[in-house]
């Protein structure tokens, strides 16, 4: 079969730009997943459409839609590829741990999975209880790094508008009783408590010792989960998600600019645990209003943010990171 030269490149994220301080401040990873074969779910061999030039560079040939028996060749350049044996761990570090660093600096970020149906990214993000993603592993080493310097629980409570506003202690004891057993609104009549997890998950032991922690600081995890779809945004940690017409959150801008969602239910963390604990929550709430709303999930977009709050002589410096899946 005759080949098709690709008329241009196509460059994605590049690591020296970002280094010298230039150019988008974007890195662009492509992760390559075992090939099924879909008669006996055996790996098979994917030479003849993939070839990797080297750790940033890949050609992809493809037959599909081509004219006249030709290939359709096409070259791509990214910050880093992550080939098919590349471990969770791995991908990990490569991929969010920077992430982590720089939220304990004080630094925002975003990490966006993108792929058709059925191209690893709930693996990548979640992945298995005994072999977890991105997320849980962040929550693990997250908690590992700053665990020592955890702030009072409820010391500090989200004002739904990129602040936070120091509660006293009557506060804080109202705030305890209030919270003191959670429950998942189930309809108008039932309710119960937060189930305890039936199997083991592994955790990730890892810490970002090279960190810059302040230990006169404070530090406190909180976290939102949201369904963007078709423009319209759902809190999956709002009983709201739950009714077969939930309401659409707005968004909005601070008095600096900043975006943030109106309304949306933030909650402290204080392990990850929790933090998982809430996520499949979300994702379990996400599952019945995809049926009520009745959405396609490959046109969805759910929203994980962690904002790490450092409190300091009374003042409180948050950074964000937000797992887009």
């Amino acid at each position: 079969m005759a080949l098709r030269t690709p008329m241009k490149k196509t460059q994605f994220g590049s690591r020296d730009l970002l280094a010298n301080g230039g150019g988008c401040p974007v890195e662009v990873f492509c992760r390559l997943r075992p090939p099924k074969d879909n008669n006996n779910d055996q790996e098979i061999d994917n030479t003849s459409s993939i070839k990797i030039l080297s750790s940033t560079e890949l050609t992809l040939y493809s037959s599909e839609n081509a004219k006249n028996g030709q290939i359709r060749e096409s070259h791509y350049q990214f910050t880093h590829i992550l080939t098919d044996d590349v471990s969770q761990s791995a991908a990990f570090k490569e991929l969010a741990i920077p992430f982590l660093d720089d939220l304990i600096q004080g630094k925002n970020s975003v990490l966006f999975t993108y792929g058709i149906t059925g191209s690893g990214k709930t693996y990548t993000m979640m992945g298995p209880l005994n072999n977890p993603g991105l997320i849980p592993r962040s929550f693990d080493v997250i908690f590992n790094s700053i665990g020592p310097y955890l702030g009072k629980k409820y010391l500090l409570r989200s004002d739904r508008q990129n602040g936070y506003e120091i509660q006293s202690e009557t506060e804080i004891l109202l705030e305890r009783q209030r919270k003191e057993i959670p429950i998942i609104k189930i309809n108008n009549n039932q309710r119960t408590k937060i189930s305890e997890p039936t199997n083991t998950r592994t955790l990730d032991m890892t810490s970002i010792w090279n960190a810059q922690l302040n230990e006169n600081c404070s530090y406190f995890i909180f976290v939102t989960f949201v369904e963007i779809y078709n423009n319209y945004i759902y809190d999956l940690f709002d009983d709201d998600i739950l009714n077969k017409a939930p309401q659409s959150k707005q968004l909005r801008e601070d008095n600096r600019g900043r975006p943030y969602i109106r309304d949306v239910k933030e909650i402290e963390v204080r392990s990850s645990e929790e933090a998982i604990e809430l996520l499949n929550m979300g994702l379990k709430r996400r599952r019945i209003a995809h049926t009520q709303l009745n959405t396609e999930s490959s046109r969805s977009h759910s929203v994980l943010s962690m904002r790490l709050v450092q409190f300091h002589n009374n003042i409180p410096l948050t950074s964000l990171v937000c797992f887009v899946f």
